[in-house]
């Protein structure tokens, strides 16, 4: 199945609104480490479609960044299950639509669910409540969390899942939480 990357964050994002996503570097950076399959063919690829100048200067920017471990989707038809293929694409149903990596298998799924209820945060002692297959998810765990999605921090995370929230964690790692 293909799984669309946005390369920057959309308006109404607060001030994470038009900045630069840098999932597909996050993502190749993180499937070399792992794939038998050579991900060396998507380079050039990569470094036309997003505008670098070189694979020198995509390197210098991945350098810096954690990897993305997995993505969080909301999933209302129940399509994602354990064992799909992922087709890592950027410009989905667009002219230049492009699949950045090898394709993968899902590892796993857990249902995450947000919640900004005062009720709950304050039974859970904080705001917002993470819960994953419905179990809290402690909040020294929230940067792993963040960091493993792809944003840059806490405060990033929060301010993409600005409001209640209710999905699928879909993991290509061996990774759960």
């Amino acid at each position: 199945m293909i799984l669309g990357f946005s390369t920057k964050f959309p308006k109404g994002k607060g001030r994470l609104s038009g900045k630069n996503t840098f999932f597909v570097e996050r993502i190749t950076s993180n499937l070399s480490r792992f794939l038998d399959e050579d991900i060396d063919n998507y380079i050039p690829k990569i470094i036309k479609s997003l505008g670098y100048n070189s694979q020198i200067e995509l390197v210098r920017q991945v350098v810096d960044l954690k990897g993305k471990k997995h993505t969080i989707r909301k999933d209302s038809k129940d399509r994602w299950k354990k064992g799909n293929d992922i087709h890592f694409s950027i410009n989905v149903r667009a002219k230049n639509q492009l699949q950045f990596a090898p394709v993968v298998k899902c590892k796993s799924i857990q249902k995450i669910n947000i919640t900004y209820n005062e009720e709950v945060c304050e039974a859970f002692g904080c705001e917002p409540c993470v819960f994953i297959d419905d179990k809290p998810l402690y909040i020294h765990d929230y940067e792993k969390l963040a960091i493993n999605d792809g944003f840059d921090s806490v405060h990033d995370f929060f301010e993409w899942f600005n409001e209640d929230f209710e999905g699928k964690l879909i993991h290509w790692t061996n990774l759960k939480y």
